[in-house]
């Protein structure tokens, strides 16, 4: 191949396609490397290391700050938010990097495990190799490639977002130019990270150096034990969670000895006497946000006291904007997220939404809340219509698309907390802590926000209907300091009081139409059907049980009851699509069948 391959190619590659950062270093920076964290012991040829990087936002640590919701952070921090566009903008540049011939390895990245912290996952494959356990150490190598600096408590630090990044890392036999290693500071040595670490884990006068070139970069010396226990929400000082479901916990984390290894272990075997921290460690399938130790700790001292400080002194402050974003506007900015439909209620319609189920305990400076729709395919409901292959329909967005539509708001200045709300029903999953006003977690509640907004009908099931799509969407949510235009409330008829089409075909006779409570959200009335959650907790006709509490009510998307509610919207004209939906009379099995 007679391509050429630059740097810059493949910085603006990865960059347009989702990474905030990315810069280059050659093989030689890593010539001083530990043998278990030294690219030329995973690529024998290499010549580059490219690193990437995707901010944490700034909203991800409004729950924390408000002692009301630590899920967001654990979503939109650590897990499905924040990779799912840099892992995709990651996976197109590996590809980019090969179609010109080169190879391009991908690292799984480390901060902290190296030889001396766990033991090798396996033996060495034959002698002279290393065990299977190289991996690049992400920090040094994003401090190689010349993106910032660590800072004194080891988080890296970037003129860009300070603490807030996660990296991605890959190798490549391409000899790409460098780029030149960050001369500045931006760390100031204040020692917040040092004060505030509810672990006690970092160290103010024992410090690690490492040299690249002519810099040096120096953090202070991390006791790895405590700030894994903390992480996984052990220490009482930093999770509102444990001290819920083992009421006598008690943790003095200045006693603990424990290595990091050890507080892994400890940390997965307590877990599971935990309801949210199991929850945590197991995912949440139907988001696809996979399970986790942590991140309970806050990131108190290292990322937030830090962050506070850099803004304090005018580090990484992003100008606000002041005129009011327009519907079209937002609507642009959904669309390049890839969601299909927003809607905008000011904060004053949630003044009588409860505190336990209201995006303003979470955020209560917030101007606009944002409910965010996107179509579910309504081929996703065709093998359960059939009655031959069975496929979950997703009640909420997956995480990324809110994270990206979070991020451009991000870029107009303001903080935007985005929501993936599990189960109200989960509420109170920890005690009362510091100086909050709620138990967390706060799941804001999507039918009040469906109303509030103006977004559409509360059917009589309970299930948002919209014009575009009917019953077939995904929803999720954002709250900002923004100032958006706001919908009008929603006051037309999609769904008839007197169609009960939904409930007299239920196979599992669940919908009581017989028991129907009247809901009234910022002067909006409506009528709901009392269902019966255990018969839809074991429906055989396509509702899904929710994985993360028996109490909750179960994922009807696909259900007799939705997909029969998609034929009746189809016959008003509501969600059509070239060839009807249902083509013959609807099968439905009774517990009693089985």
């Amino acid at each position: 191949m007679n391509k050429v391959l630059t740097s810059k190619m493949i910085k603006d590659f990865a960059i347009s396609n989702g990474a905030d950062l990315c810069g280059i270093a050659n093989i030689e920076r890593f010539k001083d490397a530990p043998p278990e964290t030294n690219p030329l012991n995973i690529m024998p040829n290499a010549k580059s290391v490219v690193v990437m990087a995707g901010r944490i936002l700034e909203g991800s640590y409004k729950g924390i700050q408000t002692n009301s919701d630590w899920s967001t952070y654990w979503i939109y921090g650590y897990g499905t938010g924040i990779y799912g566009p840099l892992g995709e903008a990651f996976r197109k540049t590996l590809r980019f990097v090969e179609s010109f011939g080169f190879e391009a390895t991908a690292s799984p990245g480390s901060h902290t495990f190296l030889s001396h912290e766990a033991p090798p996952a396996r033996e060495p494959v034959k002698e002279g190799k290393l065990p299977s356990n190289v991996v690049l150490h992400m920090r040094i190598s994003a401090a190689a490639a010349g993106l910032g600096e660590l800072g004194w408590s080891k988080v890296f630090l970037t003129p860009q977002f300070g603490p807030r990044q996660r990296f991605e890392v890959f190798i490549t036999d391409a000899e790409l130019e460098p780029d030149p290693l960050f001369k500045g500071h931006i760390c100031t040595r204040c020692m917040k990270c040092v004060d505030i670490c509810p672990g006690h884990a970092l160290s103010k006068n024992k410090k690690v150096s490492v040299k690249i070139e002519d810099r040096i970069f120096e953090w202070g010396d991390v006791d790895l034990g405590k700030c894994k226990l903390t992480h996984f929400g052990l220490n009482e000082l930093a999770s509102p969670f444990i001290k819920k479901d083992i009421p006598g916990w008690k943790m003095n984390i200045d006693e603990q000895t424990m290595s990091w290894f050890e507080a892994f272990n400890f940390g997965h075997a307590v877990s599971k006497r935990s309801k949210y921290l199991t929850t945590m460690t197991s995912g949440y399938e139907e988001l696809g946000q996979g399970g986790r130790p942590g991140p309970i700790c806050g990131a108190y001292g290292c990322i937030q006291a830090c962050y506070e400080e850099l803004k304090s002194k005018g580090r990484c402050v992003r100008e606000k904007r002041k005129a009011v974003i327009t519907k079209d506007e937002l609507n642009a900015m959904a669309k390049n997220a890839g969601i299909d439909l927003v809607a905008v209620a000011p904060a004053k319609r949630f003044r009588d939404c409860a505190p336990q189920f209201n995006p303003l305990s979470i955020f209560p400076e917030a101007k606009s809340i944002i409910l965010c729709a996107q179509e579910i395919p309504r081929g996703n409901y065709r093998g359960i219509e059939e009655g031959t292959l069975w496929m979950r329909a997703g009640r909420l967005i997956n995480a990324e698309y809110i994270y990206r539509l979070a991020r451009i708001l991000e870029d107009e200045g303001g903080v935007a907390v985005p929501s993936s709300p599990l189960s109200g029903e989960r509420w109170p999953e920890g005690v009362k802590f510091r100086n909050g006003k709620i138990e967390p977690n706060v799941y804001p509640d999507l039918e009040y926000a469906a109303v509030a907004t103006g977004m559409g009908q509360i059917s009589l099931t309970g299930q948002l209907i919209t014009k575009q799509f009917g019953v077939r969407q995904a929803l999720g949510l954002i709250t900002t300091d923004l100032e958006i235009e706001p919908n009008e409330l929603f006051t037309d008829t999609l769904c008839e009081e007197s169609c009960t089409v939904c409930a007299f075909s239920c196979p599992m006779d669940a919908i009581d139409i017989g028991s129907v409570e009247e809901r009234e959200v910022c002067g909006i009335k409506y009528k709901v059907a009392c269902v019966d959650r255990r018969k839809c907790r074991y429906c055989p006709n396509g509702a899904f049980p929710d994985t993360t509490s028996e109490k909750a009510e179960a994922n009807r998307c696909t259900a007799a009851c939705t997909r029969n509610c998609i034929d009746c919207l189809e016959a008003k004209g509501i969600g059509v699509m070239k060839t009807k939906f249902r083509r013959e009379k609807p099968w439905g099995m009774t517990l009693e069948d089985l």
